[in-house]
């Protein structure tokens, strides 16, 4: 049978795909008689949407063919009229294929209603109308409703509260980027972020210090600044307007963070966007620290560059030109524009760059960002080309022009300021010192930031370097070895390394290092310099190395220097040399640091002792001016002009416990009683040019500065007093030595002369000292400092220092006998006992103080000097030196000791401690202090009572 075939279905299909078309096409004719329009999809273009049956506004009706498709309220800057000013708008739309006559349609605005003005608008275009021509002013948020002759065609609810956005209909909510007048948001510009400063100390830009950015324009065109905004917001992008004025293609321009921007050193964002919201350029970055940069390809870089391209030879450049400013400074000086008082002191040097005379008067000089007016230059004049020298000598002097601040040779940044407008301050000038070698300079050259090998303070800079010589490396990192030790020296520029093995700092006549190794067989230290050409000899480095030395518990200290110096200084302790020397800490095998600085010999009686003591300071003429460096684990200070290196002599005695003076002082620096100041301690192990000299302890030096580190005030404020009549630091006794005239000549139990002592010298000081004088049984009382600051309350007080003789005498009866001999009498002859005791020996006969007096000994017995807290401090000097106190022992155990000797063994040793504990550490030493002091002083049982408390009655 014959298939039958359906003759009809294809016909069907046809008719079936016919009406589909028809009927989609119906459906589009209908969406664009509805406004809709189908985004562009051009590359780097946006298409827009006009709102033809979207949520935001209803669907236009009744035959109208234009709608409402954009709104702006908040416009401050996005389009201008044709006056020039920047109102609200609202952009129309003829979403249709035919033309639209406009005066057929209004704008009702909450119940404000206004006629377009006539005119055609062509199928597909747009147009901006500002409300103001038609007499209406739209609020933050409210409703717009389109009218078509008289009909409601389109109702629209609005809200734009953001400064440059606009409200977008179609997508009911608020956009970044306005695009009045079009369907499309614009590409972006060239422009780029080329470079970030957040953590801003010597680049002054607008006349501050704050944070800046800097912008490139890499395309063809100049592009209208003012068309730009900044922000570190990318949802708020119009923090910052920039200023009016063009950049030029290839042109770098800097600006300066203002209101509205404020960038993080700890990290943040920045965006440049167009006025119509488009971001042009946007670089996140990670924390900077001070003077670093983020690069547009967000490398980190310790060479700004500010209105330069990021290349390593403009890294250097110098920034400020034009006017006064910072030419050349000398940071380490010791031969260069000698001062009118025959010394050598840090060097600025002003320049006059401009074409115009300057008057120096209008001028500040600081070394201190947070105070910039630090210091006024004098009332004179300086002519074009001029150079005007000021000596930072950190005091006056006399026939020459000084400042009150020293240039640190560790690195200093030197502010040159200038008084503006309302009394602001603007930064004119800033130059950032790196560490400087003796007797070079640092300043200006072509241009450029550079290192000068010869200063020419007064007169033209010559050549000068961005660099100095590399540095010398070590192929052995320094530190502790079980082993013989092979190093090899090397330098990354091709410089010609010179080195020295016997502990002489090396210079151009030293050995030349060929290659290879240098064998060590024994401890001792490589020093090392290179030279590269001309350019300025590098830092030298001292590379400590200990070849199978023992394995101490404490940490070591290296002395390196010319054995013929130290030969000198060492056999001459009384002549008061000072010789360079390298001081180099290690810890854990490990060389930590390792600076030049100048030692001396430090003590009095001392200073006869085969151990001697040093002093070390740190000045510029070394290289260092300041130890930047935290030594002392019981203080935040990180920062020192001087360090003592403690031999313990005195206290090495073979009937002392070698550490005295650091056991006192502890109970001082850990008491949070006390009004007293006390030397903080570390022990260590010294080594001299490679030879074990023992155990010694480094201690703060007492200074101006150890007074101001310690009491957070000015060390220009300070000054200290020796035996009430001699000024070892400050610039004037600060009426000291009239006011101890006073209390030697009057009775200080008239209450008239008691309260003007009260106001110049601080009571509880007073007490406290003496107290803790005559609890260690203190036989070196004369040996007094005090300490007094211009700032605060300007009252004297005690400095707690030397007790050597600590724990020494009256041992039997448990310290008893003490307190008679300290306050029983006085007289102001260089005795032990009684020497400067006149003050707490008449001040204890008034009635106040001596209600005081023992108010603060019961505070101390019960506190800082009870059995259980100096006991504690005790065994912590003593666990910690005693694994390696047999090495410092047999060290010194048949050195000669005067008329005494040295501790012959561990066990002789001990047993003085143990003494020491028995004797003045225990209850029967508080119990004898207490009752002695009771009875020499003569209180009554009611007094004992008041005073102390009823449980002390059993001392009466």
């Amino acid at each position: 049978m014959k298939e039958r075939t359906n003759r009809k279905a294809p016909l069907r299909l046809a008719v079936f795909l016919a009406l589909a078309l028809t009927l989609a096409a119906m459906l589009l004719l209908a969406a664009c008689d509805n406004g809709v329009q189908v985004r562009t999809g051009e590359t780097g273009e946006t298409g827009q949407t006009s709102p033809g049956g979207d949520p935001g506004g209803k669907t236009p009706v009744g035959g109208a063919l234009i709608s409402i498709t954009e709104i702006q309220v908040k416009n401050e800057f996005t389009l201008a009229d044709e006056n020039g000013a920047y109102t609200p708008w609202v952009e129309i739309n003829n979403h249709s294929a035919s033309e639209a006559e406009l005066s057929e349609y209004a704008l009702d605005l909450d119940g404000s209603s206004a006629s377009l003005p006539a005119g055609k608008l062509a199928a597909g275009e747009y147009k901006v109308i500002f409300f103001a021509s038609l007499g209406l002013s739209p609020k933050e948020s409210g409703t717009l409703t389109l009218t078509y002759k008289g009909k409601e065609a389109q109702r629209v609810d609005y809200e734009n509260k953001k400064p440059g956005f606009s409200y977008a209909v179609l997508e009911k909510a608020e956009k970044q980027t306005p695009t009045p007048g079009s369907a499309k948001t614009r590409n972006p510009d060239f422009v780029m972020i080329s470079e970030v400063m957040t953590k801003n100390k010597s680049y002054p830009v607008g006349g501050s210090l704050g944070d800046w950015f800097e912008l490139y324009n890499p395309g063809p065109d100049a592009l209208e600044l003012s068309d730009y905004f900044a922000s570190d917001k990318a949802d708020a992008p119009y923090a910052m307007r920039l200023p009016a004025g063009a950049i030029l293609p290839g042109e770098y321009k800097v600006f300066a963070g203002g209101d509205g921007l404020s960038l993080s050193s700890d990290g943040d964002a920045l965006y440049i966007t167009r006025k119509d919201g488009v971001c042009c350029a946007d670089l996140t970055f990670g924390a900077l620290e001070e003077d670093q940069v983020v690069l547009g390809d967000r490398t980190v870089s310790d060479y700004p560059t500010p209105g330069k391209a990021n290349t390593s030879e403009n890294r250097y450049m110098a920034t400020v030109g034009g006017g006064l400013v910072i030419n050349e400074v000398i940071a380490s000086n010791s031969k260069y524009a000698k001062a009118p008082d025959g010394e050598y002191y840090d060097v600025v040097e002003l320049y006059n760059d401009g074409t115009e005379t300057v008057r120096l008067s209008d001028y500040r000089l600081s070394d201190k960002k947070k105070n910039l007016q630090l210091w006024t230059l004098p009332d004179e004049t300086l002519a074009p080309g001029g150079y005007y020298t000021v000596y930072a000598a950190g005091k006056e002097i006399a026939g020459a022009v000084s400042a009150p601040f020293k240039i640190s040779s560790d690195g200093d940044t030197v502010y040159l300021s200038k008084k503006a407008a309302e009394g602001s301050v603007s930064i004119v000038d800033a130059l950032k010192v790196p560490k400087v070698p003796v007797n070079r300079s640092y300043g200006r050259y072509a241009g450029q930031r550079v290192y000068f090998a010869v200063p020419t303070i007064g007169s033209v800079n010559g050549f000068g370097y961005p660099e100095m010589s590399q540095t010398v490396q070590a192929s052995v990192e320094p530190g502790c070895y079980n082993y013989v030790v092979s190093v090899r020296l090397s330098v990354s520029d091709g410089g010609s390394i010179r080195y020295t093995t016997d502990g002489s700092k090396p210079d151009k006549t030293s050995p030349l290092y060929g290659g290879g190794d240098i064998t060590l067989t024994k401890t001792g230290a490589i020093r090392a310099i290179c030279y590269t050409g001309d350019r300025i000899p590098s830092e030298e480095k001292t590379f400590n190395y200990f070849i199978s030395e023992p394995g101490y518990s404490l940490d070591m200290i290296s002395l390196t220097m010319k054995p013929a110096e130290f030969d000198k200084l060492y056999s001459n302790p009384k002549k008061g040399y000072e010789f360079e020397t390298n001081f180099a800490y290690v810890s854990e095998g490990k060389q930590i640091f390792d600076v030049n600085c100048g030692i001396k010999i430090s003590g009095k009686s001392s200073r006869d002792f085969a151990k001697k003591s040093f002093v070390l300071h740190f000045r510029s003429k070394y290289g260092c001016s300041t130890l930047h460096e935290k030594i002392f684990d019981n203080l935040d200070i990180d920062e020192f002009n001087s360090l003592v290196i403690r031999s313990g002599s005195a206290g090495a005695a073979s009937f002392r416990a070698f550490y005295n003076d650091e056991l006192v002082t502890s109970i001082v620096t850990h008491s949070e009683n006390m009004d007293l100041l006390a030397q903080s301690y570390k022990p260590v192990n010294v080594y001299i040019n490679g030879e074990y000299y023992g155990i010694y302890f480094i201690r703060e030096k007492i200074s101006d500065a150890f007074v101001a580190s310690h009491t957070n005030v000015s060390r220009e404020s300070v000054s200290v007093m020796y035996k009430m009549k001699q000024l070892l630091h400050g610039e004037s006794d600060q009426g000291l030595k009239d006011l101890w005239s006073f209390v030697l000549n009057n009775d200080l139990t008239k209450k008239e002369n008691y309260e003007y002592l009260k106001k110049n010298f601080s009571m509880t000081s007073i007490a406290d000292y003496y107290i803790l004088q005559i609890w260690c049984v203190g036989s070196d009382s004369a040996n007094v400092r005090t300490h007094r600051s211009t700032e605060g309350d300007g009252m004297w007080r005690y400095i707690a220092f030397d007790f050597d003789f600590a724990f020494g005498a009256f041992k039997k009866n448990y310290g008893l006998g003490a307190a008679k001999a300290i306050l029983g009498t006085y007289n102001t002859k260089e005795s032990s006992f009684s020497s400067y005791n006149a003050m707490v020996y008449k001040l204890l006969r008034n009635e106040e103080f001596k209600q005081l007096f023992f108010e603060r000994l019961k505070l101390l017995v019960e506190t800082d000097l009870s059995v259980e807290n100096t006991n504690a401090l005790n065994d912590a000097i003593y666990n910690e030196i005693y694994p390696d106190m047999h090495y410092s022992i047999d060290r010194w155990k048949d050195a000669p000791f005067q008329e005494m000797r040295y501790h012959k063994s561990m066990a002789e040793w001990e047993a003085n401690v143990q003494a020491v504990k028995k004797y003045y550490l225990g209850q029967e030493r508080l119990d004898a202090m207490i009752s002695e002091l009771i009875d020499v002083v003569g209180l009554s049982a009611d007094q004992v009572r008041e005073y102390m408390g009823e449980e002390y009655l059993k001392y009466v």
